[in-house]
This record gives structure tokens, C-alpha cells and sequence, in this order.
């Protein structure tokens, strides 16, 4: 067979040369049509070997009984499984005068973030939350306060079988953004009162409402009336601490509710007692007494979480004399009991022993206390 080209034409001769033309255009479309028939097949089979490949890796993460029959079906599972691994943002509110309330802020988020001194288990790489901790001393300084978290915590002191009247003021300041699980947490030596049916109604006026509230008993910081429990007891009280921020932590990372949070006797010795304790709160101070003792150090001016005491600046005056209360005092008992020298007294509390919570440095409470959080 003998072929000539002429004009983009390929002249072919068979055997008894009776020519044969051929378009050379045409050859080329028929050659490019073949090589893309192969990269279809080729890029078929890819797509079922990535297919494969994705089904397997989703049976894995989630139980399926049957493989997804389509890509369609395939792209909607794998929109789930990212939809469940959007990270979660929880907020941790807490006041804290003596460190309990931020102990326990402190090792919640550490549950909440699923992180234990450092070490993950499996269980908890599959969890992706982000735990927020933040001082209510020094975020209600904002002229606005928004909170657009999925969880809000609130930590604090019971005063008053109530919440401390910053605590009280920070809710009803609070801009809450989207429907977030509320949960409220209350530390207390002995009787919390109606407090988590406090914070429900405080909630309610907002437009929103508590999801669970939870009581931790504490070692007693009121030196006004208690004296410090022994060290034995103060550590056999902490360790049962321990145990039950995790139970709280398995509760909230759940979305545990409880209805039933305070009862009926509770709610009206909050409802008859809180409202006297406020009342004659911002007079409390001024049965402080400080004594000559004083070494103005400045410790009591640094952990007061809302900057209630000051140090004058005039040397003529004795050491006693230089240290004023501003009538801003939460009762938070953070002054008297951090002093070096218990300078500082109201009323027997020189008698009796002092505490602060010996799991929390107090250069740490005063930083957190300023927006400073390392954990």
C-alpha cells in the first residue's frame, strides 16, 4: 500500500491501487476521542478507588449498615461527619475572692477540652471543643458585653443564698447571642439556698433560661463566722472536688438538664434573705480594721477582684492609717485572708484561722482575676 499527502489529506492506494483519501482532521478527532475515552476510564476508576477509599475511612469514624450507593450519598455523609466536627465554643464565667470558684473553672475546662495534664485518650481526640475562661471582675469593665458561645458556664460563690451581686449584675448585662446551654455552678461551705433558681430567673428576664445547675461543696472561706477546717479535711474536701468537676464535665458535655435544682424552702430563703444581704453590702466595709501590723505590701490592693482597697500616698500617716476601703466590697473575703501579716480584721477574725485555696497560687488568682489565663 503507497500513500502521498496533499491539502491536509492523506491519499492511501490498496493493493490493486484504487485509492483510498482520508481527512487527516478526521484521524486526529478519532485519535483525540480514543485518548479521552481512556482518561474518562482512567479518571472513572479513580473516582471508585477514592469512592472506596472514602467509605472506608467514614465506616470507620461512624457505623453505616450499607455503603453509600452514589456520590450523592457519599458528599451528604461527609457533610455530617464535618457538621460534627465543628469545633464547640464553651464559656466559663467565674468570680472568685479566694480561688475556690476559679479552681474549679480552672480543672473544668480542662474536662470540657478534653485535656488532663497534657494526655488525650482516644475518646477525647474526637472531640473538638474550645473552653474559654473568663474573669466577671474584669469583663464587666466593658461598656458591651456579648457572649455568642454554644455553652455558657457561670462559677461562683454563694453570698447571701444567692449569687454575688457582681455575679447578678454581669448576668443582666450579659448580651447572650444565639439560644446557648446555660449551666450554673455554685461552690459553698454547707447551704447554697435557692441560688441556681436565682440565676433561672435572672436568665428568664433575658429571654433565656438555665439548662442545670449544680452545687459543689467547698472548704469555707468565711472568716467572719468559720474557722478554716483542718488541712487534712480541706485536702480530703478538694479531692472529692476533683471527682465531682468531672462528673459535671460528662454532664454538660451531654447536655444534661435537671429541672429540679433547688427546692421550695430554698428558693424562699434566697428570695427572703438575699435582698437584705445586698442591701447592706456596700456599708461592709467599713467594719474592716487594720492594724499596725500592716507592712503595706499591697497584697490586699492586687487580689481584690473589683479594686475596692487603696493605699494612700502620704508617708506621714501610719501604715494602718494609708490602706482605705472604697464601699464597692463583695464580701469575697479575698483582703483578709491573703494578708501576710493578718493585719487586716473584722470583728473574732484574728482568732480564727485563715484559708485560700492551696491548689491556686495567689500571684495566679490575681493574674486570672486580670484577664491573665494560662490554663
Amino acid at each position: 500500500m503507497n500513500n502521498d499527502v496533499d491539502s491536509g489529506k492523506i491519499k492511501e492506494y490498496d493493493e490493486n491501487d484504487k485509492l483510498i483519501e482520508i481527512n487527516e482532521n478526521n484521524n486526529e478527532d478519532k485519535c483525540n476521542k480514543d485518548t479521552k475515552d481512556n482518561i474518562d476510564n482512567k479518571d472513572n476508576a479513580d473516582n471508585l478507588d477514592n469512592l472506596d477509599k472514602d467509605t472506608e475511612t467514614i465506616e470507620k469514624m461512624q457505623p453505616i449498615k450499607t455503603k453509600p450507593n452514589t456520590v450523592e450519598d457519599l458528599a451528604k455523609i461527609k457533610e455530617e461527619i464535618k457538621s460534627s466536627l465543628k469545633e464547640e465554643i464553651n464559656v466559663i464565667y467565674y468570680f472568685s475572692g479566694t480561688g475556690n470558684s476559679y479552681y474549679v473553672a480552672r480543672e473544668l475546662a480542662k474536662v470540657l477540652s478534653n485535656k488532663n495534664n497534657g494526655n488525650e485518650d482516644e475518646n477525647s481526640k474526637a472531640n473538638n471543643t474550645n473552653t474559654k475562661i473568663i474573669p466577671i471582675a474584669n469583663e464587666i469593665k466593658k461598656e458591651q458585653i456579648t457572649c455568642g458561645s454554644d455553652k455558657i458556664i457561670f462559677v461562683y460563690p454563694v453570698y447571701g443564698f444567692g449569687v454575688p451581686e457582681i455575679v447578678e449584675r454581669f448576668i443582666k448585662r450579659l448580651n447572650i447571642e444565639r439560644n446557648p446551654k446555660i449551666y450554673s455552678i455554685a461552690t459553698c461551705g454547707k447551704m447554697a439556698g435557692g441560688v441556681h433558681y436565682h440565676v433561672d430567673k435572672l436568665l428568664k428576664e433575658k429571654k433565656q433560661q438555665l439548662n442545670a445547675g449544680y452545687t459543689i461543696q467547698m472548704p469555707s472561706n468565711y472568716i467572719l463566722a468559720f474557722n478554716a477546717p483542718a488541712q487534712s479535711k480541706i485536702i480530703e474536701i478538694l479531692d472529692d472536688t476533683d471527682i465531682r468537676i468531672k462528673e459535671l464535665g460528662t454532664l454538660i458535655q451531654s447536655n444534661e438538664k435537671n429541672d429540679a435544682m433547688d427546692s421550695l424552702i430554698a428558693k424562699i430563703s434566697t428570695g427572703a434573705f438575699y435582698p437584705f444581704w445586698k442591701k447592706s453590702l456596700y456599708k461592709f466595709d467599713e467594719k474592716f480594721k487594720i492594724s499596725k501590723a500592716c507592712n503595706l505590701c499591697g497584697t490586699c490592693v492586687e487580689i481584690c477582684p473589683v479594686n475596692n482597697i487603696e493605699i494612700v500616698d502620704n508617708e506621714k500617716l501610719e501604715n494602718n492609717d494609708r490602706i482605705i476601703y472604697k464601699h464597692k466590697c463583695q464580701e469575697c473575703m479575698g483582703c483578709i485572708q491573703t494578708c501576710p501579716t493578718r493585719a487586716i480584721i473584722y470583728g473574732k477574725s484574728a482568732k480564727r484561722k485563715s484559708y485560700f485555696n492551696p491548689r491556686v497560687e495567689i500571684k495566679e488568682l490575681i493574674e486570672a482575676n486580670n484577664g491573665i489565663i494560662k490554663h
